[in-house]
């Protein structure tokens, strides 16, 4: 007997929805199956393996929903232990510290992640105490993201996990916006080495350094950006961290085109 059978991914949690997509690295098919069961039904695999055949594949044809990714639109607000947080309506309005995070966390295994990156999202307003002249504030950036991961752990799947094409579509519309700074960055696109006619020793090594300093550009681009912002000021990056992202954009775009060292 199971303890429950979700018909869709409003009746999964996040925490729940993160051990699913774990169960990609495994090949065999029965195993993940019953691996599947276990984690969706709230059931240990002794149960789910000692179930009738029948009644192990009706259940199994049920659960074909997780085979489409959430899509709903993700709720403005949700409550959490107890906590009401609200979500950033205004991605344009985020830091450059926030955004290097999303990019890092996003890029590395969104899902994975999936809980560090929901408390960026999501967060407490800061009441005004002249609500007529100031509106609300959310809680300013800090480490605190890392420390909140298990509020969202029973939080619906369905009510958040929208908040990842929220960002998408912002990315890709603000690299689109300030494509030209980010030409040359050593893009990698997994090419063989070149093979060149007739070329020297000496010149074959030179194109390998400049290869390798283009790889490097692109391993530390984000953090060369915050470096550059902070005048190569170690001690004012925390500082720059909180410049907004268009802003920093935007000064990186006019020093790049006007040829302004920084």
């Amino acid at each position: 007997m199971v303890n429950i059978i979700p018909n869709s991914w409003s009746d999964v949690s996040v925490s729940r929805f993160q051990e699913l997509y774990e169960l990609e690295e495994i090949t065999d098919d029965d195993d993940k199956n019953d691996l599947l069961l276990s984690i969706l039904c709230d059931t240990s695999i002794d149960e789910i393996q000692a179930l009738d055949y029948v009644d192990y594949q009706t259940i199994l044809d049920k659960l074909t929903f997780i085979n489409k990714l959430p899509n709903r639109i993700p709720k403005d607000y949700i409550h959490t232990n107890g906590i009401k947080l609200y979500k950033l309506i205004n991605l344009s309005t985020i830091s450059l510290g926030e955004f290097i995070d999303l990019e890092n966390l996003i890029t590395s295994n969104h899902i994975q992640n999936l809980r560090t990156i929901l408390s960026i999202f999501y967060r407490q307003l800061i009441k005004s105490e002249q609500p007529l002249l100031y509106p609300d504030k959310y809680e300013e950036y800090g480490d605190w993201i890392f420390h909140r991961e298990s509020l969202f752990d029973d939080v619906r799947i369905i009510d958040v996990y929208g908040v990842i094409q929220e960002y998408l579509d912002f990315r890709k519309e603000l690299y689109e916006r300030y494509e030209g700074l980010f030409d040359g960055d050593g893009t990698d696109n997994n090419e063989d080495e070149p093979i060149i006619e007739n070329e020297s020793i000496i010149s074959k090594a030179e194109r390998i350094k400049e290869e390798k300093k283009q790889k490097s550009l692109k391993k530390w681009n984000f953090d060369l950006i915050l470096y550059r912002l902070s005048k190569q000021n170690p001690l004012k990056i925390d500082e720059t961290a909180k410049m907004p992202v268009i802003q920093a954009f935007n000064v990186l775009s006019m020093c790049k085109e006007l040829n302004l060292e920084l």
